[in-house]
């Protein structure tokens, strides 16, 4: 049976992108900066295959392995319009991975990018999961407004938009990466796995230094509800780790 992605993703995720597009006009933006992207001379690929190590098959199969499998479980056949997705392996022993638009002439491609330690430290069912969570934000067009963030120095704000604009803008983005973990749980079928993910991403802690007892974890979400400045975390891209355990224990 398909997968409906608007049941998978979070409800408070689309309607603040439906928002920040009729409200606040974002997509006349997006036009207008995508277009400039396709006059560069060089775009995302370069920079990666200068930082980092492209993972053919031959070079990681291992990657390639999981990577196809968590495209059959989630029923995806290509993300990018003219090309294969591409992997790259990024410098560095903490977990974490992420997910580029490369926004040229010929046509806009996706690219993973896979930390070190995420490839060394993970197991398949914890990289399925990491992966399914990086394949949601292009599932999703999540990564296409990422260039709302403001890179002027100078610009006190935190992005382009007005204030109620970047209000709502930076409380999506939490919403977003609860949409992207659910795909996660659905790529790696197994809580604990996922859970394990966001652990080693977040502290960088294995079974040796934690046993991953999820009731004790969660409980964390009980201790800080009668903090809301806690549960806010307004300038954070990401949502409180108890919290996202919390989420995906309840979309499990």
């Amino acid at each position: 049976m398909p997968i409906d992605w608007k049941d998978v993703r979070y409800r408070g995720d689309l309607t603040d992108v439906e928002e920040l597009f009729n409200t606040y006009r974002v997509g006349d933006y997006l036009k207008t900066y995508e277009a400039n992207l396709k006059q560069r001379d060089r775009g995302m690929c370069e920079r990666l295959l200068k930082d980092g190590i492209r993972l053919t098959e031959n070079l990681s199969p291992r990657i390639h392995r999981i990577f196809k499998e968590v495209c059959e479980v989630l029923a995806i056949n290509s993300l990018a319009i003219n090309s294969k997705e591409e992997i790259f392996c990024l410098p560095g022993q903490h977990v974490n991975a992420y997910a580029f638009l490369d926004i040229q002439e010929s046509g806009t491609y996706s690219l993973i990018g896979i930390t070190a330690g995420a490839l060394e430290k993970l197991d398949d069912a914890e990289l399925k999961s990491l992966l399914g969570h990086e394949l949601a934000h292009f599932l999703f067009g999540n990564n296409r407004l990422n260039v709302l963030i403001s890179m002027d120095e100078k610009n006190p704000s935190a992005t382009v938009l007005p204030p109620l604009g970047e209000s709502l803008f930076l409380r999506w983005r939490k919403k977003a990466e609860i949409s992207a973990d659910r795909v996660g749980l659905l790529a790696s079928g197994d809580l604990n796995a996922s859970a394990k993910a966001f652990i080693k991403g977040v502290f960088g802690l294995s079974e040796r230094n934690l046993n991953l007892d999820m009731e004790a974890l969660l409980r964390q979400v009980d201790e800080i509800k009668g903090h809301p400045e806690i549960m806010k975390e307004a300038f954070a891209s990401h949502p409180l780790l108890p919290i996202r355990l919390k989420a995906i224990e309840l979309f499990s």
